[in-house]
């Protein structure tokens, strides 16, 4: 109450420890069970209620509540392993991607060339954390892919592993990029023209109507002679 001293009290919650000092009449700090030394658990989602009072006569009351969720994001980027410098064609690419320690679990995708993998290619990997208490946990997600010439465009082939915490505002999704190079005999291949086996027979096609052409008006002549 404003004529109390103090003018507001906590009131023990288990896992919930209220900063007095950073609290007023218009807002609440919560610090959690990281405030009693065990840091990585989460426990101050839930619904919250405010009540608010006035002083004598009246004692009007005010009382409204809502939900709240709470997320840690990662700290750094997801780690990209498995991507060696080149490839060849025909070669199968194995990567690895790992977000970050984060709450709620992150989504991770893998994007090649500038588009999404198709899901029948990945396969979620076990995930880790959970540990002592904690509710941070890192997801882990695997690629594997037999690699096409069109795999490379301009010889080059680009795979972003991107972790994002959907439903979670002003929390931007993390991309760590790799990139590997078409090995050097298929970039040979690759500048060759395309072979094949109806082009010289097309080239032959005037001559051979030429030739039909004037063997046609030599018999034609001959005939005229022997009339």
């Amino acid at each position: 109450m404003p004529g109390s001293t103090p003018a507001g009290r906590d009131y023990h919650v288990k896992g919930v420890f209220v900063d007095v000092k950073q609290s007023d009449n218009k807002q609440v700090t919560l610090l959690g069970q990281a405030y009693n030394g065990r840091r990585g658990e989460v426990n101050l989602a839930g619904t919250y209620g405010c009540e608010v009072s006035s002083e004598a006569p009246s004692f009007l009351t005010a009382y409204n509540e809502a939900n709240m969720s709470v997320a840690v994001p990662p700290k750094a980027a997801p780690a990209l392993e498995g991507v060696r410098p080149s490839y060849e064609v025909g070669e199968i690419l194995e990567a690895e991607c790992t977000s970050g320690l984060s709450y709620p679990p992150a989504v991770l995708t893998f994007i090649l060339n500038g588009k999404e993998v198709n899901r029948a290619l990945i396969k979620n990997l076990p995930m880790s954390g959970n540990i002592d208490g904690s509710v941070v946990s890192t997801t882990r997600l695997g690629l594997t892919l037999r690699l096409e010439r069109h795999h490379f465009p301009g010889g080059i082939l680009s795979l972003v592993c991107e972790s994002a915490l959907p439903g979670i505002a002003n929390v931007e999704p993390l991309q760590t990029l790799e990139v590997a190079t078409l090995a050097a005999s298929n970039q040979r291949l690759a500048q060759e023209p395309p072979k094949s086996g109806s082009w010289s027979n097309t080239a032959a096609y005037p001559s051979l109507i030429c030739w039909t052409t004037l063997l046609i008006h030599v018999v034609r002549f001959d005939a005229f002679r022997f009339l």
